[in-house]
């Protein structure tokens, strides 16, 4: 047997006996390879704490994501019919992928020590679905990316493997976040307008 078969059985084996603890360190260790991809990129040397930062959301949607496809699998059975697997898609895309991606976005803010008028600025910014602007949102770009994954994961794949399934696919997906987390909060119009008239006025 090969070393990668050997490795790969023992994930299985840790799937089967330890599934929210290796579910955590999965998503824990995609994350960390995807702010270092991105990380590498720049000119400027490597963030560790930023990466730990970003990482450490596996933490959380690791036995959320355990919870959340257990849940998903007891009440729609998914593979078993076409209504189910339309059901799981769609409960999981507007319900738990919004609400986890507001929880990550307000979770790295949080750990950025901005404030609560920061991060609802953030959030009101890179999450809601929006069509009109020239920046597609995250929601509508996770759409994009994840309705056709969940299709296949729930349909074909075995309900223990949907999360390693998922936390593999989000290595591109978690490069995409670290970008938009990343990114400078603009100004709202508002703000702008009241430095102007400030600016008018002396």
């Amino acid at each position: 047997m090969s070393l990668f078969s050997r490795l790969g059985r023992k994930y299985l084996d840790l799937l089967k006996v330890h599934p929210v603890k290796t579910k955590a360190m999965t998503s824990f260790t995609l994350m960390a390879a995807a702010d270092v991809a991105v990380q590498s990129r720049s000119e400027e040397p490597l963030d560790p704490i930023r990466t730990l930062r970003f990482a450490s959301f596996g933490f959380v949607f690791g036995p959320a994501g355990h919870a959340w496809y257990g849940f998903l699998e007891r009440v729609f059975k998914p593979s078993a019919s076409l209504a189910g697997l339309v059901k799981s898609v769609s409960v999981d895309q507007l319900i738990f992928a919004p609400i986890i991606l507001g929880t990550f976005f307000t979770y790295l803010c949080a750990l950025e020590g901005k404030g609560a008028e920061a991060t609802r600025q953030k959030i009101s910014q890179d999450l809601p679905p929006t069509i009109v602007s020239p920046k597609i949102s995250s929601q509508v770009n996770n759409w994009f990316l994840w309705v056709p994954t969940q299709i296949i994961n729930f349909k074909y794949v075995p309900e223990f493997l949907r999360l390693p399934v998922v936390s593999s696919v989000a290595l591109l997906w978690n490069i995409y976040l670290a970008v938009m987390t990343n990114k400078p909060v603009k100004p709202r119009e508002a703000d702008n307008r009241f430095k102007h008239d400030n600016l008018e006025t002396t």
